[in-house]
């Protein structure tokens, strides 16, 4: 019988603001201390905005934190102005941006009192993701930067409390309860961490209703007392497409789609890897999280010449060589996909796709050779020589077949247009495949529309987990909209509750 989950979600940052600790200190100067120990974190991360507030005083400052940052740890001193005193309690509230849009990554703020004159250093822990605080206590959460000079855009300082509520902002609070029902097939793994999605959500209605903003940030999931990262498509529109995590943990906590009034300012931030095992649009450059090789002898070299250009990744493997690109991921049932544009092959042919169960020996990367792994490939570009096994699903080697494709004779990949590749392994000792190809990217990330180009078993498959990647040989092109998350058939099902008010 399959389980039924009532399940729902923020993760909150832990936080402290220290005062002297037994040692000589200098009201005039503030130090911080920020930890981000994640690797697409650091990478994605771009700049610190601190606001320091005492009384009704407020110093914002901002500054580049590349490449200071990439060991996860940051520790910036920070004059204090005249201006604010020292003899009131002290508030520090401090934000992550990334270095593409100005996006917020993580946020935090506290406001403890001080030990007489002397506050000298606020530490925060921003690894995990960020919870604004409530309404009620002024944030810059919602807008506006202290490099200007100015406080935050809502005209409150975060000493003050912040404005009242936006006439325009929702003031009714509903739920719809989610019930998540698991087919007989359950991930080596289980469900917690499976990314899930509720389809056909009204979103357009709930505006003209006035149960949303435009932007849908009211719309989140909630796990018991816990609000959940989620990833919004559609908003808007009248089938918009909320995905979350099932979440971490034993417990079966009650599962609630949230709307109207919102109980915080902004959702959780979404990261590379807690709405998906791993994603990356290339809005901003992780690369630096991939880790990379030749993972099998396909061919005698390895040319790593990846480089990150405007929303995607570029590679160029050079004649005779490849080069693979996995994102530290042990997993067994999975599906993985990304998109793809070619601009040329070595010297009349290629060999590029995606990779899952990979289980590389430890070597040097460019000497790296494994036999286990599966990968489905495109082999034929137009104006080159096909490789044999074009759209094939291979186990071990280049040419190990083991889903043999048997459709129409594939059209050639035409060059400097994108287009996508998936691929899904799951199951134990039968291990099932299945591999995508299709010109046209499918328009639900995650989900093809279209069914497999090859699809089969292996009935003595590779059982233990390994990474997941891409792989690149005899190629040369770009890559981007990377998207991996555990997957078995059938898939789990989600049923949306009738609209309650919310407590």
């Amino acid at each position: 019988m399959p389980r039924v989950w009532c399940w729902a979600g923020p993760f909150a940052i832990p936080l402290l603001l220290a005062g002297c600790r037994g040692e000589i200190c200098d009201p005039a100067k503030l130090e911080v201390h920020v930890v981000a120990d994640d690797v697409a974190l650091v990478s994605a991360a771009h700049r610190l905005e601190v606001w320091v507030t005492r009384g009704s005083s407020t110093q914002p400052t901002s500054f580049d934190i590349q490449p200071d940052v990439l060991d996860g740890v940051l520790d910036r001193e920070i004059p204090l102005v005249p201006a604010l005193g020292t003899g009131e309690s002290l508030r520090v509230d401090v934000r992550i941006l990334d270095r593409a849009a100005g996006s917020v990554l993580r946020l935090g703020s506290s406001s403890p009192s001080t030990s007489g004159s002397c506050a000298t250093r606020a530490t925060f822990d921003l690894t995990m993701p960020s919870l604004p605080p409530p309404t009620d206590g002024g944030t810059p959460s919602d807008g506006g930067t202290p490099s200007d000079g100015g406080t935050p855009s809502d005209g409150g300082t975060p000493s003050d409390g912040g404005p009242g509520p936006d006439a325009g902002s929702p003031t009714t609070a509903l739920r719809r309860r989610l019930r998540v029902e698991t087919g007989s097939v359950t991930p080596e793994l289980g469900w917690p961490g499976y990314t899930v999605r509720v389809s056909g959500l009204d979103t357009q209605d709930w505006i003209a209703r006035r149960l949303l903003s435009s932007d849908c940030q009211e719309l989140r999931v909630r796990a018991g007392t816990i609000e959940l990262p989620r990833h919004l498509l559609g908003c808007g529109t009248s089938s918009a497409e909320l995905r979350f995590m099932l979440p971490r943990t034993d417990l079966d906590p009650e599962l609630w789609l949230e709307y109207g009034a919102a109980t915080s300012r902004l959702p959780p931030v979404m990261t590379s890897t807690n709405v998906y095992l791993f994603y990356d649009d290339a809005a901003v450059d992780r690369g630096a999280a991939f880790i990379r090789g030749r993972l099998d002898n396909w061919y005698t070299g390895f040319v790593d010449a990846l480089r990150f250009e405007a929303q995607s990744y570029s590679y160029d493997t050079t004649d005779d060589s490849m080069a693979s690109y996995r994102f530290g991921l042990s997993e067994r049932d999975v599906y993985v996909e990304a998109e793809f544009n070619h601009r040329a092959c070595y010297p009349t042919n290629m060999v590029t796709g995606l990779v899952a169960r990979a289980i590389v020996p430890a070597a040097d990367p460019a000497a790296e050779v494994s036999d286990r792994y599966y990968a489905g490939t495109r082999r034929a570009q137009a104006g080159c020589s096909p490789y044999a096994n074009d759209q094939s699903i291979v186990r071990g080697s280049r040419d190990g077949l083991v889903v043999t494709y048997e459709g129409p004779t594939p059209i050639s990949v035409a060059p400097l247009r994108w287009r996508k590749q998936g691929l899904a392994v799951f199951g134990g000792t039968e291990t099932h495949v299945a591999y995508w190809d299709e010109d046209e990217p499918w328009a639900a990330p995650g989900w093809p529309s279209a069914p497999p180009r090859s699809s089969g078993t292996d009935p003595d498959g590779i059982v233990r987990s390994g990474d997941v990647g891409i792989v690149t040989a005899q190629d040369a092109g770009s890559f981007r909209n990377i998207l991996v998350r555990r997957f078995v058939l059938p898939e789990p099902k989600i049923s949306v509750g009738s609209e309650e008010p919310r407590p």
